[in-house]
């Protein structure tokens, strides 16, 4: 691992995450022959990314670290420096911005708004980081009976101390034998293995209870084509990640239809692999307040001849490259009638 050291402030000096990764021996990992999403065993290789190794199914389009990161690994990481500088970040803002999750890509007040339940519904947020979105169901939409699930320390103490929450740390310490709606809130990309976990979320649905999931989607150009340079791909952080066809499939191989489906959409041929003669793509977890973009371009030998440095964006000249990126993808799906997404929510209730 890379070394990490305290600073005199509330962040660690952490490794990027290429760092990070340059040690993990990943060819001591099991490897998977099945898809998590629909069980084919057409899996081919896709892409070798910071050291880990990504397969995708020929059938759905699910995306994962193939050979998998052990337990010791994720446990290594979700408790390391570079992980727990977003909790820093996290409870810093939330002192200027109450439910501020470094997690979210939609405003969690619209997302809130799909939860159509009685207020005495019983709600979960499996995998709940801090508990900014539990905290807002339960402090402006008035949802009383809410838990979460966290299995990190370091967010189970900035949900006590900013939210008044106490976590569950495994679903053994869960309070309730069921609940109305659970919630895998930007999760379920994490999880090593989405299907028991998703198995184990259908157990915990009331009969008429709802599961509400939202993650990054894998059905665009830049994540097909291009994955050196898509944000999606951050493992260890990242190691399952969907199409909607592959969400769909696994959600239904437990009993669960989807009945809302929304996408943001992809608006991006080429995205950050513009940058690609000039810098690659790395990941630097936040070093001060305001730090909230990880992204981090370093430059490759072209660009070091350059004089570039690495920083957050790749300079104002691909900036300028980025917008006309924008509108060719505006243009594609004009003339070929072709959306990609870039995230899903669903909301999916028993079949």
């Amino acid at each position: 691992m890379g070394a990490v050291t305290e600073t005199a402030g509330p962040y660690a000096t952490a490794p990027t995450l290429a760092e990070f990764n340059a040690g993990l021996g990943v060819e001591s990992w099991a490897a998977r022959t099945r898809c998590a999403a629909c069980t084919s065993t057409a899996i081919d290789r896709f892409s070798r990314i910071r050291q880990i190794h990504y397969d995708r199914c020929a059938e759905c389009g699910f995306v994962f670290a193939n050979p998998m990161p052990t337990d010791a690994v994720l446990a290594d990481f979700y408790n390391s420096a570079f992980y727990n500088n977003y909790r820093v970040l996290e409870e810093q803002t939330i002192a200027a911005e109450p439910y501020f999750s470094v997690s979210a890509y939609r405003d969690l007040r619209e997302l809130a708004t799909w939860i159509e339940a009685d207020r005495a519904a019983a709600i979960l947020d499996y995998g709940c980081g801090p508990g900014s979105f539990l905290a807002l169901l339960r402090d402006e939409f008035g949802f009383a009976n809410v838990e979460g699930l966290e299995l990190n320390l370091h967010s189970a103490e900035v949900a006590r101390r900013c939210y008044g929450l106490e976590l569950a740390p495994d679903v053994g310490a869960l309070h309730q034998q069921s609940y109305d709606v659970i919630v895998l809130f930007e999760t379920i990309e994490h999880l090593s293995d989405p299907d028991e976990v998703v198995a184990t979320c259908a157990r915990l649905l009331s009969p008429c209870g709802v599961l509400f999931v939202t993650t990054p989607s894998v059905r665009n150009i830049p994540a097909r084509r291009f994955p050196s340079h898509c944000v999606h791909y951050t493992g260890p952080s990242h190691v399952s990640l969907f199409t909607e066809q592959a969400l769909e499939r696994l959600l239904s191989r437990h009993g669960l239809r989807i009945r809302r489906l929304e996408t943001d959409a992809n608006t991006e041929v080429l995205g950050s692999y513009l940058a690609r003669p000039f810098y690659d793509l790395d990941f630097s977890s936040p070093r001060g307040a305001g730090d909230a973009d990880d992204r981090l371009y370093r430059p490759t030998a072209l660009g070091r001849a350059l004089k570039l440095q690495p920083a957050r964006t790749p300079g104002p000249l691909l900036g300028q490259a980025a917008k006309l990126d924008t509108f060719a993808a505006k243009a594609l799906r004009k003339l070929f009638g072709r959306a990609y997404s870039d995230h899903l929510y669903a909301m999916a209730g028993r079949a």
